[in-house]
């Protein structure tokens, strides 16, 4: 379960940065790349813990 919700944190994160860094490229809303760095945090968090996840073994 925790894996769905780290991967589905990492997805949006990526997505929602291409995306808002995007928008501030074209339109030159210079907001859009603070929201765009925050979700290049979120990716990365979400990466760590994804990594982490997979260090510890689990038990059964």
């Amino acid at each position: 379960m925790e894996a769905a919700v780290l991967w589905l944190a990492f997805g949006y994160g990526v997505i929602g940065a291409v995306l808002s860094i995007y928008v501030a490229d074209v339109h030159g809303r210079q907001s859009m790349l603070r929201v765009g760095a925050a979700l290049v945090l979120l990716a990365g968090v979400s990466a760590a813990g994804l990594f982490r996840l997979q260090e510890v073994p689990t038990r059964r």
